[in-house]
């Protein structure tokens, strides 16, 4: 039975359109939601170019998350969302951690579709997600 769903979310269409599938699933599963987004440590770097710093960096990461979440709540109003967290940390991890100690039934996460080199280079969190994790994961695809 699935009554919890974990959604990791960026900014990406893919990550929205994953957003998008999961309210769907969880208004037929009778679930509720719970959206995660991770602030990996490089995204976190100093970059004095642009005159940012960690701790600044870190609250427009916030707030463009919290607008997202709102954005997706007033376009699925049948369904509230019972959890929001923000952590730090590899991607894959802190999905895996998030989703087990919420006790998760499912994750629905996007794919970006990376093949070939840059995926041999980046990696796929998705297939890290489902390599290593415990909870059934389902795909959304790019397209």
């Amino acid at each position: 039975m699935i009554r919890k769903i974990l959604v990791p979310v960026d900014q990406s269409k893919t990550s929205i359109k994953a957003a998008d599938y999961a309210f769907e699933v969880a208004k037929q599963m009778d679930a509720t939601i719970a959206f995660l987004c991770v602030m990996e440590i490089n995204m976190l770097e100093i970059n004095p170019d642009a005159g940012e710093f960690p701790d600044e960096k870190r609250l427009k990461i916030k707030t463009k998350f919290i607008e997202l979440i709102k954005t997706l709540e007033r376009k699925h109003p049948q369904l509230e969302v019972e959890k929001v967290f923000l952590t730090e940390g590899k991607v894959a991890e802190q999905i895996i951690k998030k989703a087990t100690e919420w006790s998760a039934d499912l994750i629905i996460m996007g794919s970006h579709g990376r093949t070939g080199l840059s995926h041999l280079l980046l990696g796929s969190t998705a297939e890290a997600v489902m390599r290593h994790g415990k909870i059934p994961v389902l795909i959304v695809p790019k397209d």
